[in-house]
Order: C-alpha cells, then sequence, then structure tokens
C-alpha cells in the first residue's frame, strides 16, 4: 500500500489533468493539490511529500535495528531537502507567491538545523561546542517560527480588516435605504395630508 497510493495519485491526476481547474473536479478531488497550479507537477511534489514521511521512518527504522550511525539518517534527509528546494525552484507549483517563498524558506531552514543537527553526533566530541551549536539551532527555529507568525498574523489582521469593512458598507447601505425610506414616507404623508390642487380648482378660483 505504501507504494500503491503515491503510484495512484500520479497515475489518477494525470489522466484527468485536462479537468484539474473544474470547479467540481476542484471539490471532490482537489485537496491533494489545493493552493498548487493545476499541473502536473504539482501533483509531483504533493507525492514527494508523502514520500518523504516514508523514507524518513524507514531511515529510523534501519537505524534502530540495524544500530547504523545516525548520520545515515540525517544525510538521507539532508538529500531530500536538497531534492526538494531543487523542484520548487525549477517548478514553481505554488499558485500564491508568498507560498511558494515560504516552502523553499522551509526548505532551507530544514538544510540548516539538519547540518546543525549533525555536530550533535560523534563527530564532534566537544561537549562546550555542541552546547554553543545548540544556541544557533534554537536561534535558526525561532526565525523560522517566527517568520510564519508574523505573515500568520498579517493575513489575519487583513482578513479581519476586510470583514470589518465589508460590514461597516453594508450597514452603511441599510441606513441610506431606511433614511430613503423615511424619506418617502414623509412625502407621502405630506401629499395625502396637502394635496395638489386640481387644474378645475385652479381655474375656479
Amino acid at each position: 500500500m505504501l507504494v500503491v497510493i503515491p503510484v495512484f495519485i500520479v497515475v489518477f491526476y494525470s489522466v484527468k489533468l485536462d479537468r484539474m481547474s473544474e470547479d467540481d473536479f476542484i471539490e471532490k478531488y482537489g485537496e491533494t493539490y489545493a493552493g498548487m497550479a493545476p499541473q502536473r507537477s504539482s501533483i509531483y511534489f504533493a507525492c514527494f511529500f508523502l514520500l518523504r514521511r516514508y523514507i524518513f521512518v524507514l531511515t529510523i527504522s534501519i537505524i534502530a535495528v540495524m544500530v547504523v550511525n545516525v548520520w545515515l539518517g540525517i544525510a538521507v534527509q539532508i538529500l531530500t531537502c536538497l531534492f526538494s528546494t531543487i523542484f520548487l525552484l525549477t517548478f514553481r507549483p505554488f499558485e500564491e507567491p508568498l507560498m511558494q517563498s515560504l516552502e523553499i524558506f522551509n526548505e532551507i531552514t530544514g538544510l540548516v538545523l539538519l547540518y546543525h543537527v549533525l555536530y550533535f553526533t560523534p563527530i564532534l566530541p566537544s561537549v562546550v561546542m555542541q552546547a554553543k551549536i545548540g544556541y544557533s539551532f534554537i536561534v535558526c527555529m525561532g526565525a523560522n517560527m517566527a517568520t510564519h507568525l508574523f505573515f500568520l498574523l498579517r493575513a489575519t489582521f487583513r482578513d479581519c480588516n476586510r470583514k470589518y469593512k465589508a460590514k461597516k458598507a453594508k450597514k452603511k447601505a441599510k441606513e441610506i435605504k431606511v433614511d430613503q425610506h423615511d424619506e418617502k414616507e414623509v412625502t407621502d404623508n405630506f401629499s395625502v395630508l396637502h394635496p395638489k390642487p386640481m387644474p378645475s380648482e385652479l381655474m375656479d378660483k
């Protein structure tokens, strides 16, 4: 099943490639490439996202069972990060430039953190140096989280501001409608109380 699912996804969406931009198709099967352009590279990236998790679990299992050095799993993860970064820079599967840039930023941050993790293996026996590298690791991770938090708060603020303006405009339109209705009622009442004289009445006068 672990192999069949990615293959099935690639085959299914490759056959339905012409329908990937249709609303009915997006409603049923669009979650796989949500936020990405309706193109073949988006499906490959979604499958690679799934395969990376398989590779991670496989390498961890090999390390645990065969008691291989930890650097093997780190090296594999570095290779997957490099491949993903190259893929993102080459095919640019995301529709929004911000999402594209953030995804590349995440991959680069992952590479930097993985190189930090290498120094926590026997390759660097100095505990003092490992402690200093640990602070650097925290700074890099904090910078990544702060960046995502900034864009999240900015998007939330813009969304709230847009909803507030829409609500304000709706309220203003409603007040204008009420004022027009009141004005019409006043005009109608005035017409009833003070009807205009008929032409014959004017002649009599």
